[in-house]
């Protein structure tokens, strides 16, 4: 039983960059695809596609590397779990522009 799926899905991309794998597969839904279609739009993955088994689905992300070979995503976490509900206005949600935190 997974308690918090968005957790577990960004630790299989962390692992699976820390390890330099090409793709990651994490079990399939509607909220992890909707995660990998924005890190898709802002270019920290190259894509996902998504396949069908006899449960729910896999979803294969292909991970991102520069031309030296570094990951697209230095680091990734979860600020607000479910344990620990983190709300803040709109005003105080940080800007990232290209790669870097733009507080304004």
């Amino acid at each position: 039983m997974v308690t918090d799926p968005i957790a577990d899905f960004l630790t299989v991309i962390r692992n699976a960059l820390s390890a330099r794998h090409k793709t990651c597969d994490v079990p399939a839904s509607k909220m992890k695809a909707a995660i990998a279609q924005i890190l898709v739009e802002q270019n920290y993955i190259r894509g996902f596609k998504r396949y069908e088994d006899e449960r729910q689905g896999i979803l294969r992300v292909y991970l991102r590397y520069d031309e030296e070979g570094q990951p697209a995503i230095a680091g990734i976490k979860r600020a607000s779990t479910p344990g620990r509900r983190r709300y803040v206005g709109k005003t105080e949600i940080p800007r990232v522009m290209n790669q870097w935190e733009s507080r304004s």
